[in-house]
């Protein structure tokens, strides 16, 4: 029995280790009929435009919304998409908290005693992703509209964004283009690592 609760011990705490809690906020009035329409990926701040990183990140979102149904094309003003997709990212400052201390307290015959251990911090960066698609206006005169907008923000020991993006990206394309409105908190799977 006690080698049975160890184990599944072990199991939860490796489940727990191995996953991104992320916070997903979703707004939309996507048409039903986005399916197969074409839609272009651009950065929402133009210095992270034409970057590897921004390269690497557009193609997993791509990945993402060509699964959901679009068609994902190259932003070409000669043939303009049906929509275009702003993608936003960012790692925040070094947050720490959550302090706790763990030791023994060692007694004397006299009274009182003395304690040693060790105090532990801990440290964690948040992570955000927002994407932004809008219809392309179809006529000369129309005003581009917003039809979808995401964020979602985790928080982690991963400072690197890149590795803990796919399992970002993942719990935001969950059920796309989900309920509008709605917040909701997935936990996906990562093997980048403990408490990602």
């Amino acid at each position: 029995m006690r080698n049975g609760a160890m184990i599944g011990l072990v199991l939860v705490l490796a489940a727990c280790a191995l996953t991104v809690s992320t916070n997903v906020e979703i707004f939309h009035d996507l048409p039903k009929d986005y399916v197969g329409q074409k839609i272009a990926i651009v950065a929402a701040d133009p210095n992270k435009a034409g970057t590897i990183e921004f390269r690497t990140y557009a193609a997993k979102l791509g990945t993402r919304l060509a699964n959901a149904g679009f068609q994902v094309v190259s932003a070409d003003p000669d043939e303009p998409p049906d929509y275009v997709a702003a993608l936003a990212y960012g790692v925040g400052a070094q947050q720490t908290g959550g302090a706790y201390t763990h030791g023994t307290i060692t007694p004397n015959y006299v009274g009182g005693g003395w304690f040693s251990g060790v105090t532990t911090f801990t440290t964690k960066y948040p992570r955000a992703l927002v994407v932004s698609i809008v219809e392309v206006p179809r006529r000369e005169g129309q005003e581009p509209r917003q039809v979808y907008m995401m964020t979602a923000v985790s928080s982690g020991e991963c400072r690197a964004l890149s590795a803990v993006i796919d399992p970002i990206l993942d719990a935001a394309f969950k059920d796309f283009p989900g309920e509008s409105g709605r917040s909701r908190t997935v936990i996906t799977p990562t093997t980048a690592g403990l408490m990602c």
